[in-house]
C-alpha cells in the first residue's frame, strides 16, 4: 500500500493532540471502468484512489471524518478540526471502538496472479461490456441502453485502532450497471436498470436470468395501459421489489434506529416466529455465492455471515456494537444486506398459471414505509396476470401493504431466483396487497 505509513502517524497525531482512543481505516483502490451512453461505449480507465477514514473518542465523546487529500498538510488541518469537533459533541458513554485481539487478513473474491491476469481481465470486461451492447440490441431492438457501466475493483483496506484492532481486507471483484428504456416513434416506456455484482466473467451479463427477463419485459412496456379497477391479493413480487423489503426492515425493526428511537416491532422477538416459515433469509457477504460482500464492518469488526430468519423464526437483530451498548442487546455479526433468501418449492410458471387476475410489480415508487411497515407506493415496470398468463404492461396503479403482513403470510416463494451478486431472491406471491387504478 501506498500510503500505509500514515496510519500509525495519524494514530500518534491524534493522541498527542488529547484524543482518548482512535480508530483508522485506509482504503487504497485501483479501478477499471468501461462505460457508455445512448448504446455506444465512449470511455475507458483506470482510477487509482485512496481515502482516511478517522474516529476518535474523547471524554465518551465521538467524532469522524474522511479525508481524501492525504498530504501531510491537509491530513494535520483536517485532524485539528476533528478534535475540535469532538469537543463540542455530546456524550454518550454507548460509544466505544472495536477490540480484536487477532490480527486477521480478509481476501474477499479471487485475487489476481499478477500483472497478465490483471491484463486478461480488463480485456475480458471490455469485450464483454461491448458485447453486452450488440446484444440488447439484436435481441431487444426497442430498449435503449440510456447508461452503462462495467468496472473491476481491486482494494485493499487496512483497519487500525488504539484498542489492538488490526484488520487487513483485500478485495477483488466486479459491477456491471445499466439503465434503459423502450422508445419507439412517439413512445417510450418507463426507465428501469439492472445492477449486478458478479463472481466472474464466465457468463455473458444478458445469460443472467435477472438482467435478461428485466430487459426483455421493458421492451414489452411501450403500450402500457392504465390499470382500472381494484385487487386484492393475486400480487407478484419480482425479486428486485423483495429485495427492497428486506433492505427496508432492517431499518425498521433490526438496525441501532429502531431500538434507539424503539420503534422496532422484532424487538422482543429473537426466537419467535416473525414471518411466514416459507421464509429463510441469510446476511451472507461471505458466502462464495456473492459477488458484492464486504470482509471488515463499519463498527471494526471481522464479519460473520448471519441467518436473520430461519423457517420464519427471528435468528438475529444486526446491531453495531454502538447499537448494542446502547440498547443493551448482542452485536451482530454484520451490518446486514447481501440478501440470500433460500428459494421455494413452487416454479415461477406455476404460480403465475394459478392466477385468474394479478399484477407483477417489479418496481415500486413512493418513498420510505411507516415505521410500522405501511407503504403506499406506484407500481412501475408492472404487468397483468390475466388467465394464468403475463398479459400487457400496466401503468398508474397504485399499491398499498404492511410490509410486516406482506412477510408474515406469503402466499408462495418460486424456485426460481435472481442473481443480482448482492442478492439472491426469489419471487414473492403475497394475498395481502391493495392495488387500485382509475
Amino acid at each position: 500500500m501506498k500510503y500505509k505509513g500514515i496510519i500509525d502517524e495519524t494514530i500518534a497525531y491524534l493522541k498527542g493532540l488529547g484524543a482518548d482512543e482512535v480508530e483508522v481505516k485506509l482504503s487504497e483502490s485501483d479501478d477499471f471502468e468501461v462505460y457508455g451512453n445512448a448504446g455506444v461505449l465512449d470511455l475507458v480507465r483506470s482510477v487509482e484512489n485512496a481515502v482516511l477514514n478517522v474516529t476518535v473518542l474523547k471524554d465518551q465523546k465521538r467524532a469522524n471524518t474522511v479525508i481524501n487529500d492525504l498530504s501531510k498538510e491537509n491530513r494535520e488541518k483536517a485532524l485539528v478540526a476533528l478534535m475540535a469537533s469532538v469537543s463540542t459533541a455530546e456524550p454518550d458513554p454507548a460509544y466505544d471502538l472495536s477490540a480484536v485481539e487477532t490480527p486477521k487478513h480478509i481476501v474477499m473474491g479471487k485475487k489476481p496472479e499478477g500483472e497478465k491476469e490483471i491484463e486478461d481481465i480488463k480485456t475480458k470486461l471490455t469485450q464483454m461490456t461491448a458485447e453486452f451492447v450488440d446484444s440488447v440490441k439484436a435481441d431487444f431492438p426497442a430498449v435503449m441502453l440510456v447508461e452503462m457501466g462495467t468496472n473491476y475493483k481491486m482494494k485493499t483496506s487496512v483497519l487500525k485502532n488504539t484498542k489492538g484492532t488490526e484488520l487487513l481486507e483485500e478485495l477483488y471483484g466486479y459491477e456491471v450497471g445499466a439503465m434503459f428504456n423502450a422508445v419507439d416513434e412517439e413512445k417510450s416506456s418507463s426507465f428501469n436498470y439492472v445492477m449486478s455484482t458478479p463472481t466472474g466473467l464466465d457468463e455473458p451479463f444478458l445469460n443472467n436470468t435477472y438482467w435478461r427477463d428485466t430487459i426483455g419485459r421493458n421492451e414489452k412496456e411501450l403500450n402500457a395501459e392504465p390499470f382500472n379497477g381494484r385487487l386484492e391479493g393475486n400480487v407478484m413480487f419480482a425479486p428486485t421489489v423483495v429485495a427492497e423489503f428486506l433492505s427496508e426492515l432492517e431499518e425498521l425493526a433490526l438496525k441501532d434506529n429502531a431500538f434507539i428511537q424503539d420503534y422496532s416491532k422484532w424487538k422482543n422477538s429473537i426466537g419467535e416466529q416473525v414471518c411466514d416459515a416459507k421464509l429463510t433469509w441469510h446476511s451472507a457477504p461471505l458466502s462464495d455465492e456473492v459477488g458484492g460482500g464486504y470482509g471488515i464492518t463499519e463498527d471494526g469488526f471481522p464479519v460473520e455471515d448471519v441467518t436473520v430468519i430461519e423457517n420464519g423464526v427471528l435468528k438475529s437483530h444486526l446491531l453495531s456494537l454502538y447499537g448494542a451498548n446502547k440498547s443493551g442487546r448482542k452485536r451482530a455479526g454484520n451490518q446486514g444486506g447481501i440478501f440470500l433468501v433460500e428459494p421455494g418449492t413452487t416454479s415461477l410458471e406455476k404460480m403465475i398459471s394459478g392466477i385468474d387476475r394479478g399484477i407483477l410489480i417489479s418496481r415500486l415508487s413512493g418513498g420510505q414505509p411507516s415505521p410500522n411497515g405501511d407503504f403506499s407506493g406506484v407500481a412501475k415496470n408492472s404487468f397483468l396476470i390475466e388467465n394464468g398468463k403475463i398479459a400487457g404492461a400496466v401503468s398508474e396503479a397504485m399499491a398499498t401493504f404492511n410490509i410486516f403482513e406482506v412477510l408474515k403470510d406469503i402466499e408462495a416463494l418460486s424456485i426460481e431466483r435472481h442473481d443480482a451478486g448482492f442478492f439472491k431472491i426469489p419471487y414473492l406471491k403475497s394475498n395481502r396487497v391493495l392495488v387500485t387504478g382509475k
